[in-house]
């Protein structure tokens, strides 16, 4: 919606510098017409990438309206690049970066004797709000421990464990950063040299959009050799209710954490 107002104001602006017969000021409105709906297509090129090839065509026809004179035309694409600029060094360079920095924190363990398995959970904290994935991470270790797993949790960084052979289950956890995984989750994922068909659970936490981080978390998870036994797409900002029939994303963890299938040995003790 801010978006759109935005570009109903560059539009107004650009009627009234013709109708003042300032060209160098419909270049200029022009080019951050251009520069921000370069800068949209360019934040969907991974999701959305039908839309974000149309807007990059509809920023062509834009660019294709700036009068002619030579130093107008600079001015305006010179212009729209510095405003497709700000938002990629903005977004892309500095929240993306911190967003994906490694937090090292220490192994905790949850549960008794893990007589129903012992499971790692390991996850980025991130930047969200009231550390939500955090959050997530600790209410599905807390459903497993109530029904007897014992549960090692810990943010991915390179001082995670590694050995997963004491481990009946993994559950990783990130956050959708520009459509893709947490960063330290999928390099935590890379540096274990093989999930040798461990079971996993994958949960992705976002705003709403997160179908696209969850695809290649699971193709990282498959392509190490892991099992996803469960996908678990969890949001702050979309309704939770309609995907999961339950508004409370703390309960919705807590009850996934009931349809992880037990490890063999114990389904046949």
């Amino acid at each position: 919606m801010a978006v759109f107002a935005a570009m109903m104001g560059l539009a107004d602006a650009a009627l009234i510098a013709w109708w003042m017969g300032s060209a160098l000021g419909v270049a200029l409105v022009i080019g951050v017409a251009v520069g921000i709906v370069l800068s949209i297509a360019w934040a969907l090129r991974r999701y959305l990438p039908e839309i974000s090839i149309g807007l990059v065509v509809a920023a062509v026809g834009l660019a294709s309206v700036i009068p002619r004179s030579s130093a107008t035309a600079l001015s305006s694409l010179l212009l729209a690049l510095g405003v497709w600029s700000i938002w990629f060094l903005t977004y892309d360079v500095w929240f993306t970066g911190r967003a994906n920095k490694e937090v090292i924190s220490p192994v905790t363990t949850l549960g008794g004797d893990g007589r129903a398995g012992r499971a790692l959970s390991v996850y980025h904290q991130g930047r969200g709000p009231g550390r939500f994935q955090a959050r997530m991470q600790r209410a599905f270790a807390e459903g497993l421990q109530a029904r007897g797993w014992q549960v090692d949790i810990t943010t991915a960084s390179r001082q995670t464990p590694t050995d997963l052979s004491r481990y009946d289950l993994v559950v990783l956890g990130a956050q959708a950063y520009n459509w893709r995984p947490a960063r330290p989750v999928i390099d935590y994922v890379d540096r274990v040299a093989t999930l040798r068909n461990k079971p996993v659970v994958a949960i992705v936490s976002g705003g709403g959009m997160t179908e696209r981080a969850m695809q290649v978390l699971q193709a990282h998870i498959v392509q190490s050799g892991g099992l996803i036994v469960d996908a678990i797409e969890i949001w702050t900002s979309r309704d939770n209710e309609a995907r999961h029939g339950l508004r409370d994303p703390v309960e919705i963890m807590r009850r996934a954490a009931a349809h992880v299938p037990l490890p063999p040995h114990l389904k046949t003790a």
